[in-house]
């Protein structure tokens, strides 16, 4: 008769299985929320979905990207954005990520904003990363924003900072009428597990 090896249990805390979750419930207000991926892969449309969201919530948005670099401003608002709650601010390529940033901190130093997206996909301000992030993180709690960077992190890389609280790296696929978005959470300070649900969108009619 087979005998079963046997299992010595070390006593320890069980980890739960991930719970169900939008990417949305991560952007807290006073937070810092990256969206990263080495290519164009659903960045934007998860970070529009974001805006949509916090519109529904009765914020005003801004999405701040350089001129040459982004999404194309009618297919925003294309995607179901209500424009009359959306700021979109484009800098000039020389301004460089600290311009980018710099937008950002102004925006959320008037207290108008519930939510910034931040566009570093060209490449994140030099030096330390907690000084421009403390910054942003700072102005965020203090008049209660979510503030969303998109980057262009690899797979598995690291997040822009120490004070990224949540990051997520979506993945798109496509169907038949448009695609589907898988999103892996890859960081989430002080949340429990948490496993994303994947959106179906309807793609641009340019794409």
């Amino acid at each position: 008769m087979a005998v079963a090896p046997f299992l010595r249990l070390v006593p320890g805390v069980v980890d739960p299985a991930p719970r169900e979750s939008t990417a949305f419930e991560l952007a807290q207000p006073g937070t810092l929320l990256e969206i990263s991926s080495a290519r164009a892969s659903g960045r934007s449309t998860l970070a529009t979905a974001f805006v949509r969201d916090a519109q529904a919530e009765g914020e005003t948005t801004a999405w701040i990207m350089h001129d040459t670099i982004g999404p194309y401003a009618p297919d925003l608002l294309a995607s179901g954005l209500d424009p009359r709650a959306l700021l979109i601010v484009r800098l000039p390529l020389a301004e460089g990520p600290h311009g980018l940033v710099r937008a950002a901190e102004i925006l959320l130093r008037s207290a108008g904003f519930g939510l910034v997206v931040v566009d570093l996909v060209s490449g994140a301000p030099r030096g330390l990363p907690a000084a421009w992030q403390g910054r942003l993180s700072g102005l965020a709690r203090e008049h209660r924003a979510r503030v969303v960077l998109l980057s262009s992190t690899p797979c598995g890389g690291d997040s822009l900072g120490p004070l990224v609280t949540s990051r997520i790296e979506p993945t798109r696929r496509r169907t038949e009428h448009g695609f589907v978005l898988t999103l892996d959470p890859r960081k989430s300070k002080g949340s429990p597990r948490v496993a994303l649900v994947p959106s179906f969108h309807t793609a641009p009619d340019g794409l």
